[in-house]
């Protein structure tokens, strides 16, 4: 997570604060982002919600338990 907003925003990771990180189980495998027009599977998904902060505004992401994770602000 915090390597793409990195990315996203130009800045170095060591900036970057983890605010927050929880064990949640998403509804389906959109991480709880759903994107329009993107079809998910309705299965209970395991993963985490990070909030980052970079300069004041928080980033939140979404995450499974392996290797997937979204940007969802």
């Amino acid at each position: 997570a915090k390597s793409d907003l990195a990315e996203l925003t130009g800045k170095d990771v060591s900036e970057i604060v983890v605010v927050s990180v929880e064990a949640t189980n998403w509804p389906d495998t959109s991480l709880g982002c759903p994107q329009k027009g993107s079809m998910y599977l309705q299965v209970i998904t395991p993963g985490f919600k990070i909030v980052l902060e970079l300069n004041g505004v928080h980033y939140t992401y979404h995450t499974d338990m392996g290797s997937h994770i979204v940007r969802c602000n």
